[in-house]
């Protein structure tokens, strides 16, 4: 009880938090959230030539999301791409840890791409919603681990920073990626 509590609290916080900030920072929000996930894909996916295209266009989707004056329209173009990902369209329930991960970083990145295509902050929650609960269903399997704590620490640390170069949230947020992509 006392886990779903603090983590009720948590979500309430960053809600509150990004529904205050200024665009621009729940933009890096939503982007850091892709960056932090994105490898997971492309090293599950990465070495299987006919998701070629899906890889590029989800790198290609994260990148423009660091992007602070990428047009709302060029978003807009993307958004159906990452829709038409195979992992959002099976009939069976994921399983196989790869497919799993695979799917957690299309949706991540499919709702802070809607959010760059709609300014609405609901994609950018949906967006952080989805990585922590991988986080939390991470640490289920993983005895010891805390990556939801992190990553709710990660998020809040995000929102705080007011004017924090979008750069160095990047390079923050690549290095924790390889750092779950190798775990």
């Amino acid at each position: 009880m006392r886990q779903e509590t603090g983590a009720r609290d948590s979500e309430e916080e960053i809600t509150a938090a990004v529904v205050a900030a200024d665009p621009r920072v729940v933009a890096v929000f939503a982007a850091g959230c892709a960056e932090r996930v994105i490898q997971q894909f492309t090293s599950s996916r990465g070495g299987d030539p006919d998701r070629a295209d899906d890889v590029e266009v989800l790198v290609d989707a994260v990148e423009r999301l660091w992007d602070l004056a990428a047009s709302a329209e060029s978003f807009g173009a993307t958004v159906p791409l990452l829709e038409a990902f195979r992992e959002l369209h099976g009939e069976d329930v994921l399983v196989d840890t790869e497919d799993i991960i695979a799917f957690e970083a299309v949706v991540t990145a499919l709702h802070a791409t809607q959010y760059r295509a709609t300014g609405d902050p609901t994609a950018a929650l949906a967006c952080a919603h989805v990585i922590r609960t991988a986080m939390w269903m991470f640490d289920q399997n993983s005895p010891g681990s805390d990556r939801h704590g992190a990553e709710v620490a990660r998020q809040r640390e995000v929102l705080a920073s007011g004017a924090v170069p979008a750069a160095l949230v990047r390079a923050q947020d690549i290095a924790i990626g390889r750092e779950w992509a190798l775990e």
